[in-house]
């Protein structure tokens, strides 16, 4: 589950067509080649980054291009745009996670994973 770690974005669509649109694609390799990486890395936020570049989010200065998750949490907190576990995610946010490994000491409050919000039963006026 996440824990304070949810940026809004306010429902950006096109951010959730970009990313639907590369369904499919296994091992990442189109995203960590475009921002710069010769090999494999963990790519969760570089892909939140290349769709963002996809909709003009990085020239515009939306959304910032990162590579690792604490990178971006810095950004959104520094522009006051970090939304907290009480916020109800929406199509096209950003959400972070801190995942509770328990090997690991559980969650430690530095995110481990981002992607986009596709959909929120939360946000939802239907069921």
């Amino acid at each position: 589950m996440w824990n304070d770690v949810l940026y809004g974005l306010g429902g950006q669509g096109d951010l959730v067509a970009v990313a639907l649109s590369q369904v499919g694609n296994v091992g990442g390799e189109t995203y960590w080649r475009w921002y710069g990486f010769d090999e494999r890395v963990d790519w969760c936020a570089i892909f939140v980054s290349w769709c963002a570049n996809e909709c003009g989010y990085l020239e515009s200065g939306v959304v910032p291009s990162f590579a690792v998750c604490y990178v971006g949490e810095d950004w959104f907190k520094a522009r006051e745009q970090w939304q907290d576990n009480t916020y109800t995610p929406n199509p096209g946010d950003i959400i972070f996670f801190d995942w509770d490994y328990p090997d690991e000491g559980g969650q430690d409050g530095i995110p481990n994973h981002v992607g986009i919000v596709e959909r929120s039963k939360m946000a939802s006026s239907t069921p």
